[in-house]
């Protein structure tokens, strides 16, 4: 049987959206986003980094999960931006009693309809390793062309994610892809080497549990413990040794 890979190259725009459009419908499958599960801790890091003022863009807000919990922030000024038609609309729904979302935008080509140097903070989170090289190059350009002198992006991303691990196969097209449409995967010293050529000045950049900020650390800590006996009795398989979240804050001089 001849199989054929999906490349980055063989994913088109409609592509991309079809795929997420199709995810932000099926609940079961949103709810166990990335910002779905983990945006409690999101929320403590960027509050923790002063990151929680004036205009803050979610640039590739999905179904709005953490965008519903920024809109509950006081003194900032929330917007979201994507390019799933379905998933601004659940975003719509899920943050319409919020005052602080002031905009969402589904958006089908760069540049956005934001002015430049408009934002304070860009959250990118979960996007990046979506994003082929052509397209990640030209999004990282207007992410600095939309954000403040002085402003910051905060990044999130799986670390160092060995892609062909996560393969889902189509049996009606012997078509084979990334589970979740990723098509990048990075290291520290890679998403440093990235953000610099478009110019950000790297602050922050650590493979590093977000977990440990959702639950703090000593329920991190007591987790930690128990996770480790349940590995030694075989009762759960053993972990890698690095933490799965790589976590960037950077700056446009």
């Amino acid at each position: 049987m001849d199989i054929i890979k999906k490349k980055p190259e063989d994913w088109t725009s409609e592509n991309i959206a079809n795929f997420w459009n199709w995810q932000s419908r099926h609940v079961s499958r949103s709810e166990n986003y990335f910002t779905a599960v983990l945006s409690p801790g999101i929320i403590r890091f960027l509050k923790k980094e002063k990151l929680l003022k004036g205009k803050i863009l979610d640039y590739g807000c999905g179904s709005g999960h953490l965008l519903e919990l920024l809109g509950k922030e006081k003194m900032i000024e929330c917007y979201g931006l994507d390019f799933s038609a379905d998933s601004i609309a659940e975003t719509q729904r899920r943050t319409k009693n919020s005052p602080n979302i002031k905009q969402l935008i589904l958006a089908d080509r760069l540049p956005a309809p934001f002015e430049g140097n408009m934002f304070d903070a860009i959250t990118f989170i979960e996007t990046i390793e979506h994003l082929p090289d052509e397209i990640l190059y030209r999004t990282l350009d207007e992410l600095y062309r939309i954000l403040k002198p002085g402003g910051k992006i905060f990044i999130t991303t799986p670390f160092n994610e060995d892609l062909d691990k996560h393969m889902n196969f189509c049996p009606f097209c012997k078509t084979e892809f990334h589970h979740m449409q990723h098509m990048q995967s990075f290291t520290v010293e890679r998403l440093n080497q990235v953000m610099q050529q478009h110019g950000f000045t790297v602050e922050f950049c650590r493979n590093i549990d977000i977990e440990k900020f959702k639950l703090g650390e000593i329920k991190f800590f007591i987790k930690k413990i128990m996770m480790s006996v349940a590995e030694n009795l075989g009762v759960k398989e053993k972990r890698r040794e690095k933490a799965p979240n790589l976590i960037a804050i950077v700056s446009k001089l």
